[in-house]
C-alpha cells in the first residue's frame, strides 16, 4: 500500500491528519507557497507545513516591524525565535547581574554600603571620636591643628571619590535598565504577533461556523420537504 504524502512538502502524512487550505491565513499560506513554490494551489497541507509556516509567517511580521524601529537587532531576535518556536524569555540578557567589569561591580557593592544609615552613622561616630581625640589628648599631638586639617583633606577626598563611584553604579543601573527595555519590547512585539495570530484564527472559526450553520438550515429544509414530520435542529444543536 502507497504511503500517503504532503502535497505541499511531501513529507509522509496520513490524511485524516491534513489540514485544509481554508483553516490557515493568508500569511501562512503565503509563506507556503514561498517554501515551496513547486507545489499546486494549495488546498491542503500536513500539520508540519502548518507549523512551519506559521513560524514563518510571524517570523516575517517581526522582521518588517524591526524596518520601523530602532530596535532591529531585537526584532531580529524575535523573529528567529518565532521560526524556532522558542521562548524570548529563555535568552534574557537581563537576568541576573548585568555583565560588566570588576571596577562596574566594586562600584554597585559600594553604592550599596554607602546608602545605609549603617555608613552614615559611622562617619558621624568617627568624626566625633577623632576630634574628641585631638582635643583630650594634646600630648600625644604636637601639632593638633595640623591633624584637623588632615582630617577636613581625607573627608574632602572622600566626597570627591564618592562621586565617580556613584556615576559608575548610576551608569551600569541605566544598562541594566536598557537591557531590560530591550527584552521588554521582544517580549511584547512577540506577545502583539501572536495574539494578532489568535485573532486571525479566531475570525476562519467564526466564518467557517457560519458555513457549517447554514449548511445545517439546507439539510433541515431538504428532511423537511422529504420526511414531512422530521424534528427540527435546535439553534444551540448546530453550533454544538
Amino acid at each position: 500500500m502507497s504511503e500517503d504524502r504532503c502535497p505541499v512538502c511531501a513529507r509522509p502524512a496520513h490524511a485524516s491528519t491534513m489540514i485544509d487550505a481554508t483553516c490557515l491565513t493568508a500569511s501562512q499560506l503565503s509563506a507556503l507557497r514561498r517554501a515551496h513554490p513547486e507545489a499546486a494551489p494549495i488546498k491542503e497541507a500536513c500539520r508540519s507545513c502548518a507549523v512551519e509556516s506559521r513560524g514563518a509567517a510571524l517570523a516575517d511580521l517581526a522582521a518588517a516591524a524591526g524596518w520601523y524601529s530602532p530596535n532591529a537587532a531585537a526584532a531580529a531576535d524575535v523573529a528567529e525565535a518565532l521560526r524556532d518556536g522558542s521562548l524570548i524569555t529563555a535568552g534574557s540578557t537581563a537576568d541576573g547581574d548585568a555583565p560588566g567589569s570588576l571596577a562596574h561591580r566594586l562600584s554597585a557593592c559600594v553604592i550599596s554600603q554607602i546608602g545605609r544609615w549603617r555608613y552614615v552613622s559611622l562617619l558621624v561616630a568617627g568624626i566625633l571620636i577623632w576630634l574628641a581625640y585631638n582635643q583630650y589628648a594634646p600630648l600625644f599631638l604636637p601639632h593638633p591643628q595640623m591633624m584637623l586639617m588632615l582630617a577636613g583633606l581625607a573627608l574632602t577626598m572622600l566626597a570627591s571619590l564618592q562621586g565617580p563611584v556613584i556615576l559608575m553604579a548610576q551608569m551600569r543601573h541605566q544598562r541594566i535598565d536598557r537591557l531590560r527595555a530591550i527584552d521588554d519590547y521582544r517580549i511584547n512585539l512577540k506577545a502583539e504577533l501572536e495574539i494578532s495570530d489568535v485573532s486571525q484564527r479566531t475570525d476562519i472559526l467564526i466564518v467557517q461556523q457560519q458555513v457549517l450553520a447554514r449548511r445545517l438550515e439546507r439539510i433541515e429544509s431538504l428532511l423537511a420537504m422529504m420526511v414531512p414530520g422530521a424534528p427540527k435542529i435546535m439553534p444551540d444543536e448546530r453550533t454544538s
